[in-house]
């Protein structure tokens, strides 16, 4: 304010005003981490873009040039945001906010003239989802074994923010479920008793088959699992494929054949592959799948209840075990172990229980009776598993075939036999042909 005094005279009083257009000094973020990140509160200054988890708490604060400026945030969808002056500095507005998907701001300044801002500002965050633990298996897999041996399973686990609890499942021939958590040392252990979550793991575990009890022909299911929290700081269990190892008797006999001729050789694909079993071999895989496919719709549950989408595969999986019924009609006959026929009426049986429990659970959608379903599949395979006979004759071919076409349980058989001493009895002579 001003005025101008001449010859005992004086003008009115007159006000300059400052033209200022209402500009943003500096914007800091702060970010309050939700529980499951294991993350302190963090402060980001002077930033326009932020990087956080999903479900974090952010909170804008704006340093303007000057007092009495409103502030609000506007979305591509029309949302609004006030900003609300602090009580320690009329020229610092904050709002705090939500942050469940990434999301961009344009950021609207005026002042008390109606000025608004020179040039547009925008805020950005970007919002990190909170995925499952990531599973890695590194030793295991699926074996054949002996009934006296030891299995080494080891994973590597590793999570975007952290990693509560680990472990592995089995499920050993008819015996209940057996799980085993990750031993911990107390060094991991914090105030509260609870386990140090970290964001990657290594799980390792002996499976001692002798201890088992474990008998020629039974198998070992087993799997990985990881436990971390989801967004609202619930428990979220991973699990990781399922395997199997099988159990071999500790006398199998291998006969040499005889050589077949060159024109015969030219139409083998086998190399050294013993005959015998070739009956069961695929009833043995088609099992095996059915069992996986279970399995993978099971670990895809939400609590004790299924996906909705998981009635067309559980249908499916009806149908794939009702086809294995009719193969095991038809290749069950042609083998020669003993007591081949009560084996066939058991793992019949539990097949059959395995279509209807099936085609239950497609309707009722129930974990509970997925995993009834997993059993029966499971006992059937126990059951197919007695129709392999402990003779094989092997014969040497000079054609090779890719491992990767075989099965597990080929491979595992293929590096047997690759270690006995063959003869090198070469039949030269070619069948008559034109």
């Amino acid at each position: 304010e001003y005025a101008v005094e001449f010859d005992r005279r004086r003008t009115p009083d007159y006000q300059v005003d400052v033209f200022d257009y209402p500009a943003l000094v500096r914007a800091d973020a702060v970010l309050e981490y939700p529980v499951y990140t294991q993350q302190q509160t963090k402060t980001v200054v002077d930033t326009r873009r932020v990087t956080a988890a999903a479900g974090t708490k952010l909170t804008w604060q704006l340093h303007l040039n000057k007092p009495g400026i409103t502030a609000h945030l506007l979305t591509e969808s029309g949302d609004t945001h006030v900003f609300a002056p602090t009580a320690s500095d009329a020229t610092v507005l904050e709002t705090t906010l939500q942050l469940n998907e990434s999301i961009q701001w344009t950021l609207q300044l005026v002042d008390r003239d109606g000025r608004q801002q020179a040039r547009e500002i925008t805020l950005r965050a970007k919002v990190l989802p909170n995925k499952p633990s990531l599973i890695q298996l590194t030793s295991g897999g699926d074996a054949v074994v002996s009934p006296i041996e030891e299995l080494l399973v080891a994973a590597k686990i590793t999570d975007d923010f952290a990693v509560f609890r680990s472990g592995i499942g089995y499920q050993f021939g008819d015996s209940a479920p057996v799980e085993i958590e990750q031993a911990r040392t107390e060094a991991d252990e914090v105030e509260s008793a609870e386990i140090k979550p970290s964001r990657e793991l290594t799980l390792s575990e002996m499976i001692d088959f002798e201890s088992l009890n474990a008998e020629p022909n039974q198998f070992l299911s087993y799997y990985a699992w990881a436990e971390d929290r989801d967004v609202d700081g619930q428990v979220r269990r991973t699990m990781s494929d399922m395997y199997f190892v099988e159990v071999r008797p500790f006398e199998e006999i291998f006969r040499q054949g005889e050589q077949p001729s060159a024109g015969e050789q030219q139409q083998s694909e086998s190399e050294s592959q013993p005959q015998g079993n070739e009956e069961t071999e695929e009833l043995l895989e088609l099992q095996k799948q059915i069992m996986i496919a279970t399995w993978n719709v099971m670990r895809e549950a939400n609590g004790e209840g299924l996906l909705g989408r998981s009635a067309p595969d559980l249908v499916m999986l009806a149908e794939s075990q009702a086809s294995a019924i009719e193969l095991l009609e038809e290749k069950g006959a042609e083998s020669n172990v003993q007591g081949a026929a009560e084996i066939l009426a058991r793992a019949a049986e539990k097949m059959q229980s395995a279509v209807k429990v099936l085609e239950l659970t497609a309707d009722s959608l129930s974990k509970t009776d997925l995993s009834s379903a997993l059993a029966s599949e499971q006992a059937a395979y126990q059951e197919l598993l007695r129709l392999q006979s402990r003779e094989h004759e092997v014969v040497r071919s000079q054609q090779s075939r890719s491992s990767q076409s075989r099965s597990q349980r080929s491979q595992a058989r293929q590096q047997q036999i690759n270690e006995l001493e063959l003869e090198n009895q070469e039949n030269r002579y070619e069948n008559e042909r034109l």
